[in-house]
């Protein structure tokens, strides 16, 4: 019954559109210029229709979409944490590489505390939720860095476009 819930909640989530890409991370957008390029992002766009295909239905399906998109939103932070870095002076720099530091420890202990901790009686959806909550925390970061980007005058652009993958 417990794992009927969590797909139906998940399938709902699925079905209503993106909300404002604030309320992931704190912006610094006052326009609201950035929030709308950033929320018409591709990866976003091509994962709502991989997870609406049929053939994705199944708590593997899912797992396998999540996965797929764990790495290209891994690769889209890389590339953005490396555009960022040459707009920095040297002091700068080493902030932010103290501050991504920071979150990767974050990101990585929040992953294994759910593993250890919620996982042993929440059944195979798990995989799913698990997989959702490290896909939306890189892409929040991912999304934060290419504001920091955009305010210090570079482009909003994605690596990713959807065409080759």
């Amino acid at each position: 019954m417990k794992k009927i819930f969590f797909l139906l909640v998940f399938i709902l989530c699925l079905a209503l559109p993106l909300g404002s890409i604030a309320e992931g991370y704190y912006t610094y957008d006052m326009t609201g210029d950035a929030s709308k390029l950033l929320e018409a992002n591709p990866l976003d766009r091509d994962y709502n229709s991989d997870m609406r295909n049929p053939a994705n239905h199944t708590t593997y399906g899912m797992a396998d979409v999540n996965k797929k998109y764990i790495k290209l939103w891994d690769r889209e932070l890389n590339v953005i944490y490396q555009r960022l870095l040459l707009k920095l002076n040297d002091g700068e720099r080493a902030l932010l590489i103290d501050s991504q530091v920071g979150w990767l420890q974050y990101h990585e202990n929040e992953q294994k505390f759910t593993s250890k901790a919620l996982s042993k009686e929440a059944g195979t959806f798990f995989i799913v939720q698990q997989g959702n909550a490290y896909r939306l925390r890189l892409r929040d970061r991912t999304l934060q860095l290419m504001e920091y980007y955009r305010r210090l005058g570079g482009e909003l652009e994605f690596e990713y476009t959807g065409d080759t993958e």
